[in-house]
């Protein structure tokens, strides 16, 4: 426990010396798409922190950068009446495209 208080920390202490360097306000609440706004082709995301700590390997596909939707299944998936349970992402920094879910 001590050893992850110690490494969130360091991460708020970095996210905060960043901020401090950054030419406009950072935003410290994240927008989910699929939950907090719908997705949209043309619009640029990154993955949020706590999908990579679920998955690490998704940092491969962004390279740790942001990406563009490219394409919004027009399929409501999960049955809440609400489409663009899948996105469809081409990441700037690999190339890659790749299909991932919304809304968590």
């Amino acid at each position: 426990v001590r050893v992850q208080r110690k490494e969130e920390e360091e991460r708020r202490r970095k996210d905060e010396e960043l901020a401090a360097q950054a030419p406009v306000r950072v935003q410290r609440k994240e927008v989910v798409v699929g939950r907090d706004v719908r997705p949209e082709e043309g619009q640029r995301v990154v993955f949020r922190r706590a999908a990579l700590d679920n998955d690490p390997d998704l940092a491969l596909d962004s390279g740790g950068g942001v990406g563009t939707i490219t394409w919004v299944d027009p399929e409501d998936l999960d049955g809440d009446g609400v489409t663009g349970d899948i996105c469809e992402v081409l990441w700037d920094k690999t190339r890659t495209k790749g299909d991932y879910r919304t809304g968590y």
